[in-house]
């Protein structure tokens, strides 16, 4: 019981914290992502989910903010949400990068995304306390 309040506790905390920073900070328009490379890079990472596959995902978003998408970028995006589970696995492995990754995303993930991003890393912080 005490363990399914903690958890809950810590999916309320990592929402309100995601809604802040994302919220908080403008939307940066002007910033663009590659969305060809980025897809590139992610799908190597899927099928080889290491440190340095995970450096050069990280190294095409944005540190923060939230970008906007168009609907050809929003594909971009569906793909990399369906294939959240190599992440997961990849931060149950105690890969850092990856763990660092998943914040990343959250700078293009809407709805669906960033709750699945919410749950791994809680699962995670839930797991390690």
């Amino acid at each position: 019981m005490k363990k399914n309040i903690l958890f809950i506790f810590l999916l309320i905390i990592l929402n309100l914290i995601s809604f802040v920073v994302l919220r908080s900070q403008e939307k940066n328009p002007n910033k663009k992502i590659d969305w060809a490379r980025l897809i590139d890079n992610w799908n190597t990472y899927i099928s080889n989910p290491t440190e340095q596959n995970a450096i050069k995902v990280s190294g095409d978003l944005p540190e923060n903010g939230h970008i906007s998408k168009s609907d050809k970028d929003l594909k971009v995006v569906n793909e990399i949400f369906r294939n959240l589970t190599v992440i997961e696995n990849s931060i149950k492995s105690n890969s850092k990068e990856s763990y660092k990754l998943a914040f990343r995303l959250f700078t293009i993930s809407d709805g669906a995304f960033t709750e699945s991003l919410e749950i791994i890393i809680g699962d995670e912080i839930k797991n390690k306390a």
